[in-house]
């Protein structure tokens, strides 16, 4: 059996079956130089003396360059490999255009380095091409000029063993894909319970599987009527889809294409209307998506849009909407229902058989798996999916959950996604009766108080880490832990002050994850301030240390900006850097955090941020020492800030560097739209919004001391000035103050609103 637990009794090779037509070795193709071990960084990110193969403990390389176009016909790459390390290594390719091709280097094709070679192993791993993700318009083979075998740890991986493999043989191949699915209906009819009616209505009637989740995307909302005349997520397609569209070269949109959440306002439109426009289009979409996307044999989907994992866990969790719709009342014709079911049986089995990177991405297939043994009892295999299902989430709650509530990326949007996968699952298994494991409320609830705690007077949130736009919306899943948990300031969160109490605590400090929050209260026109002074994060991590996200007058003014997209470039890597947040850069640069193991990025915070309360304000603080001094041997330098909240005076912040020498210290202040003036006579800013409020910002430096001042809006080079919203890059406000001073400095500022 292999590992979609396909046998030939089950899949009719002749008709379905996938056939190697040619296979043809690479290395004699007389490629530039042989394959060899490429120099790489070693763990803590320094060349390895001497290049040795195996020198580098976490990743090792193979790399050749390509004459001619010796890929060109080919859609599918075999390696043959032997690992002799300890651990389980992860093998990937990565090809890479040939000079003055696709571009000239921005071709980058990668198989996502998931597929998994165990210690002792040897076997031939394979690499079909729609297993690979992509960067650059052009994807044809023919244009390859560069190959590179990837084995790496897993991430996490912090054992000091070094990495000892042998690469054999890689061949190009050339096969017969058939249309899906694979899985035939003989085969279906042997994993139906006995005495079942897969098409029947289900006998615990029709779930509340709910279509409120978070957007699981940065990409505008998609309506159902825009939807059926070919707008998906901002961009207009033609029919019947082609699924391999990019709009831009980048693969992050082709994923969501692929996860089909754009079926669920057409779905929710035709259980509103009936009309059966929408039925036949969630039909036709599904059952094209078959046919032209079979299940992978042999690979784990990779880096691929139709069958990485968690793009296979999303699109199962909408097509469980859409099936159990169809079950509760039929609008899908009977050779639909036969197609859709046999991919489900797919999906599940893939998920089962796989999983992807070791962050929320497993919490996702995990529920997703979860929810299909709950649901799609009409099949022998539902129990075990479940059993499994339940098992991955119990594991990772505990371990990707920190003691505080906060998921251990420190990213808002993905704590969301994870919080509101596990809620769903807690709640589908108490409706149906399902046993849940010992335990599993609890890092529920404490991550439902966490990011309760994080919503802004105006019920947005923060955008810490990759976190999409400077607005997120997260009161769904805080109306779910709401009626999960019976909590009325959930509620009063989730329903944005339209039902339930809202919260009491002004003050809350996540001593773990480094992270406080203050607020003068929980009105429309209060005072917030979230502060971070702790770990960066395990992953989606951004360059951001003492760095502020605050709320005036319950208007978001000073914000971190967010990230609009994945794809190498000069935006991406200005929203990861510590110049596009509300901190302080030294001689311009940030606090050293590159390069750290995932062990030393969710390391616990432990006090690194303190609160006092008292009378009517309240004060924050935090010490930074990761900061790097021009030269080694250099005197350490620290930096504390200091916050300090009034619902009368507003905000003062306080902030020290202590070391010696002579050095440029620069504040960045990060506007969100809207419009500053300077005025250089008083050295204070003034922000205004499009409604018309209006924030101060004042600088207090130590007599004598005049700053170098510069506004932004939008620059391009440098990059300066940006934040995201619904995938989009906005031009913004963005203030820096660079002093050039002999430490210690102590630098201070104020905050208020302007009538």
């Amino acid at each position: 059996m292999n590992a979609t637990g396909l046998t030939e009794t089950d899949v009719r090779f002749d008709e379905v079956g996938q056939r190697t037509l040619v296979a043809e070795s690479l290395t004699r193709l007389e490629p530039d130089g042989p394959l060899g071990a490429d120099r790489r960084p070693d763990a803590d990110g320094h060349p390895d003396a001497d290049g040795r193969p195996g020198a580098d403990r976490r990743r090792l390389s193979f790399a050749a360059a390509l004459a001619g176009a010796p890929l060109a016909g080919s859609d599918q790459l075999t390696v043959r490999a032997h690992n002799r390390s300890a651990t389980a290594l992860l093998v990937e390719i990565v090809l890479c255009a040939a000079e003055g091709a696709g571009g000239g280097a921005t071709l980058c094709l990668f198989s996502g380095g998931r597929e998994v070679l165990l210690p002792g192993e040897e076997r031939d791993i394979k690499f079909p091409v729609e297993a690979f993700g992509f960067y650059g318009r052009e994807r044809d083979w023919r244009n390859v000029g560069r190959l590179e075998v990837v084995f790496k740890k897993e991430k996490g991986d912090s054992g000091a063993e070094p990495i000892d493999v042998t690469l054999g043989a890689v061949h190009a191949e050339r096969r017969i894909v058939p249309p899906g699915p694979r899985l035939t209906c003989v085969g279906l009819t042997r994993r139906l319970r006995e005495k079942t009616d897969a098409f029947g209505p289900p006998p615990s009637g029709p779930p509340d599987l709910s279509l409120a989740a978070p957007c699981a995307h940065f990409f505008p909302e998609d309506r159902a009527d825009d939807v059926l005349a070919g707008t998906i997520m901002g961009q207009k397609l033609t029919f019947p889809i082609a699924w391999g569209f990019s709009p831009d070269g980048s693969h992050e949109w082709t994923h969501f294409l692929n996860r089909h959440h754009f079926l669920r306002p057409v779905l929710q439109a035709f259980l509103d209307t009936g009309e059966r426009a929408y039925a036949a289009f969630i039909e036709d979409v599904m059952c094209r998506w078959i046919t032209q996307n079979p299940v992978p044999l042999g690979s784990n989907g990779g880096a691929g849009p139709a069958w990485e994992t968690l793009s296979a866990a999303w699109r199962l969790r909408e097509w469980l909407g859409v099936w159990r719709a169809d079950r509760a009342t039929p609008f899908l014709s009977s050779h639909a229902r036969l197609v859709i079911l046999r991919s489900l049986w797919e999906h599940c089995r893939h998920l089962r058989d796989h999983q992807g990177h070791p962050n929320n991405w497993i919490i996702l297939e995990a529920g997703a798996l979860a929810l299909a043994g709950m649901y799609l009892t009409e099949l022998r295999e539902a129990s075990l999916w479940l059993e499994e299902g339940l098992a991955r989430l119990q594991r990772e709650s505990a371990r990707q959950f920190l003691p505080g509530g906060a998921h251990f990326e420190l990213s808002p949007f993905y704590h969301a996604h994870c919080l509101f996968v596990l809620l769903e699952v807690r709640k589908a298994a108490t409706g149906l009766g399902a046993r849940l494991p010992a335990g599993f409320d609890g890092p529920l609830r404490r991550a439902a108080d966490y990011l309760g705690a994080l919503c802004r007077p105006d019920f947005t949130w923060p955008a810490l880490n990759d976190s999409g736009g400077v607005a997120g919306d997260y009161a769904a899943v805080m109306r779910l832990a709401a009626e999960v948990f019976r909590r009325d300031d959930f509620r009063w969160i989730g329903t944005k002050g339209a039902a339930g109490k809202a919260p009491r605590r002004r003050v809350r400090v996540f001593a773990s994850a480094g992270i406080a929050v203050m607020r003068t209260g929980y009105a429309s026109d209060s005072h917030f301030v979230l502060f971070r002074a702790g770990p960066p994060g395990a992953f989606h991590c951004h360059a951001d240390v003492l760095s502020l996200d605050v709320g005036m007058a319950g208007v978001p003014c000073l914000v971190d900006p967010g990230i609009s997209a994945y794809a190498p470039g000069p935006l991406t890597d200005y929203y990861r850097s510590g110049a596009a947040h509300n901190m302080i850069l030294i001689d311009g640069r940030g606090p050293v955090r590159a390069g750290l193991a995932c062990e030393q990025r969710v390391r616990l915070a432990g006090g690194t941020v303190l609160a006092r309360v008292g009378g009517r304000g309240c004060t924050i603080s935090g010490a930074c020492h990761e900061y790097e001094g021009k030269t080694s041997g250099a005197p350490a330098l620290v930096v504390t800030r200091e916050i300090a909240l009034c619902e009368r005076t507003g905000l003062a912040v306080r902030d020290t560097v202590a070391g010696a020498g002579r050095h440029r210290i620069t504040v960045c202040w990060q506007f969100a739209p809207g419009r500053v003036t300077y005025a250089p006579e008083t050295g204070s800013a003034v922000y205004e919004n499009e409604r018309g409020t209006r924030i101060s910002l004042v600088a207090l430096p130590p007599e004598g001391l005049v700053p170098e001042v510069a506004l932004f809006h939008g620059a391009l080079e440098p990059v300066r000035g940006w934040v995201s919203s619904q995938g989009r890059d906005l031009p913004a406000p963005y203030l820096q103050y660079a002093f050039a001073a002999t430490l210690p400095l102590t630098l201070s500022w104020e905050l208020h609103s302007v009538k």
